[in-house]
């Protein structure tokens, strides 16, 4: 009963430590696309961050509010556009888009290769002039957010000529057999 406990205890522990090495790679990356959403930005006019990055969503916003504010930019919450910007004032609406891709990438050698899927995100940065919501500023980056390949690549498959050269082995073993005394 006693070893039961702490192995459910160790292994509690062990999650919590991956949770916490996840979410500080997470926030590391997230501080690195906001560093470079906020290049793009200027800061002349008020801004309105709309945010839709699935799971990135929260880190990003949160990184990339606190740049900004660094930096002295205007930033207002999206609640509705009469809400945050006056009639008399102009504004601009930054959306951030995460697409996600997969790249098909083949490891080769001389008896077998392997294909494996690796997701590519692509970030599409738009910048709407308010209230007249007049695209100014189209900007979009490819990052490598998760490097880990997909845990479903394919198995090693052989290649045309792999069982030539296996019948041939096989031949070979035979005669040797065969001709021994």
């Amino acid at each position: 009963m006693i070893k039961r406990v702490l192995i459910t205890i160790t292994i509690v522990f062990l999650f919590a430590r991956v949770s916490v090495a996840w979410a500080t790679e997470i926030k590391d990356q997230s501080q690195v696309l906001a560093l470079r959403i906020a290049d793009l930005l200027s800061s002349e006019e008020i801004h309105v961050l709309d945010i839709r990055c699935g799971e990135w969503t929260p880190s990003l916003k949160r990184e990339l509010s606190a740049e900004l504010l660094k930096r002295e930019f205007d930033v207002r919450e999206p609640h509705s556009i009469e809400s945050f910007l006056p009639a008399d004032e102009t504004g601009v609406l930054v959306q951030i888009d995460l697409n996600l891709d997969w790249q098909q990438v083949e490891e080769k050698s001389f008896f077998s290769y392997t294909t494996r899927r690796i997701p590519i995100s692509t970030f599409v940065v738009k910048q709407i002039s308010l209230p007249q919501n007049r695209l100014l500023k189209l900007d979009s980056f490819e990052v490598l957010l998760n490097s880990e390949s997909k845990p479903n690549s394919s198995a090693v498959r052989l290649r045309w000529f792999d069982p030539l050269i296996a019948i041939s082995v096989v031949a070979s073993i035979v005669f040797l057999l065969w001709t021994m005394e």
